[in-house]
């Protein structure tokens, strides 16, 4: 369980969205929720809410997600 928990804090640190990034590039780029919503997770970024995204996710429905959550993939 530890070797889990190490990789997936490993991944977190090198994928997730930082301050540092311009977020506007990354509008219409593919991700991942660290939740899934009703069984999805995988979509696309849609717009930006400020501290959130809107993601429409692979059944079309769109969500929003806190920018701390989703992972571009």
């Amino acid at each position: 369980m530890r070797s889990l928990r190490m990789a997936y804090h490993r991944i977190i640190r090198t994928t997730m969205y930082t301050d540092e990034d311009n977020s506007t590039d990354l509008i219409g780029a593919f991700c991942e929720l660290l939740f899934p919503r009703k069984g999805y997770s995988n979509g696309i970024i849609v717009d930006d809410y400020g501290n959130e995204w809107l993601v429409q996710l692979t059944n079309g429905r769109e969500v929003t997600a806190y920018k701390d959550e989703v992972f571009i993939i």
